[in-house]
């Protein structure tokens, strides 16, 4: 997560900060970056998908075919403004792997890639592999820098530990953060690929964290447009682990949302129900059918989970970033590069800004650059 620059956001909000050039430079396997003309295209960058950004981009004709048939090539994506003090301020939008292109014979190029978690899940394990021996962090580290060996990354996650032994089969981008079983779960964070191409180690969105912007409309937001949908949407979160031995009790840990201005709030009796539940086959007598929201469990097993501490710490991480999703808005605003999902962001309604997370958004580049850009949120409970 990466707030927009402090000087930044105000000059671009009042049309001061003015784009100057989208510029995207093309890397074959074997190293190295050469220049090429991007003429049009779009970023889509979301917190869902294992490869954080995407792109579909159209290059000059001129184009070299070598640079874009997919064999290890990588591209990479800068955005430039020029300030009123006559400075240049660039973001980069993506450092992706070019997966695919198109091309009709004297035509334009249309080159797809993926950001830099895609090389790490298709690197799967070719037997199984006992995961062990490091903190989480440096485990995440390790499992990263052996599919992408020239990866940098930082780690701004709060918990790290060490990690217990699991074994994997095959799936790599499973143990680092693909499943409900990963490293990056086990402390209630997300592993991610920046603009830059480096990868990051950070928390999962809270209902406390402070918003990056907080845009109007008119000038920063174009037009708005809400909805609901309570599918997939979990307000009580049951952590489960591993017996440290065959006759030691399962760990457990419990987190609820017992926040009465939360849209997902238990409601009171369940409340005063799981204030006094302490194991996990209390939870099977519990009564989920009350008024209101009522209560959606959502179990949480994972094997780093080995005390009862941490099973409460993992289930409390991952209901918090889940908490109040009932109502989701998308924005039509003025790009901001600098954004990223998981980012807090307060959207103006007709009632006054609601603390968001974003969940995506997509931006246009070169010829589409000045399109809005489309933003997706989702409401937390504050």
């Amino acid at each position: 997560m990466a707030a927009p620059p402090a000087a930044v956001l105000p000059l671009l909000v009042a049309g001061q900060a003015v784009h100057a050039t989208d510029e995207a430079w093309v890397s074959p396997a074997a190293g190295g970056w050469a220049p090429t003309h991007i003429l049009d295209g779009a970023v889509t960058v979301s917190a869902e998908n294992v490869w954080r950004r995407e792109a579909s981009l159209t290059l000059h004709p001129d184009t070299d075919r070598s640079l874009v048939v997919p064999s290890g090539q990588r591209i990479r994506l800068r955005r430039t403004y020029h300030l009123p003090s006559g400075a240049d301020v660039s973001c980069g939008l993506g450092v992706l792997r070019v997966t695919g292109y198109d091309h009709e014979r004297d035509g334009a190029w249309t080159v797809t890639g993926r950001s830099l978690e895609y090389e790490v899940q298709r690197a799967r394990f070719l037997t199984a592999r006992i995961v062990a021996g490091r903190t989480v962090v440096d485990q995440i580290e390790a499992l990263v820098r052996e599919a992408v060996p020239d990866a940098a990354i930082a780690s701004s996650a709060t918990r790290d530990r060490y990690a217990r032994p699991m074994t994997v089969e095959d799936d790599r981008w499973g143990a680092v953060d693909g499943t409900d079983e990963s490293l990056a779960r086990a402390i209630g964070a997300r592993v991610w690929c920046d603009g830059v191409g480096a990868f990051r180690v950070t928390d999962l969105p809270a209902a406390g964290d402070s918003p990056v912007w907080i845009p109007d409309f008119g000038a920063a937001v174009v037009d708005a447009r809400e909805s609901s949908d309570e599918d997939g949407t979990y307000n009580v979160v049951v952590g489960r682990g591993n017996r440290p031995d065959d006759d030691g009790p399962v760990p457990f840990g419990l987190w609820w949302d017992d926040n009465p201005n939360s849209g997902t709030y238990v409601g009171d009796a369940v409340d005063a129900l799981l204030r006094g539940t302490v194991s996990v086959q209390e939870i099977d007598g519990l009564p989920w059918g009350t008024r209101g929201f009522g209560a959606s469990p959502y179990f949480l097993d994972s094997p780093q989970f080995s005390s009862d501490f941490e099973a409460r710490m993992g289930a409390t991480t991952f209901g918090q970033s889940q908490a109040g999703v009932l109502r989701r808005v998308e924005l039509s605003c003025i790009p901001v590069p600098w954004l990223e999902p998981d980012d807090t962001i307060d959207v103006p309604t007709a009632a006054g800004h609601e603390r968001h997370v974003i969940e995506s958004y997509t931006l246009g580049v070169a010829a589409s650059s000045g399109a809005p850009m489309s933003l997706q949120t989702r409401e937390v409970a504050t």
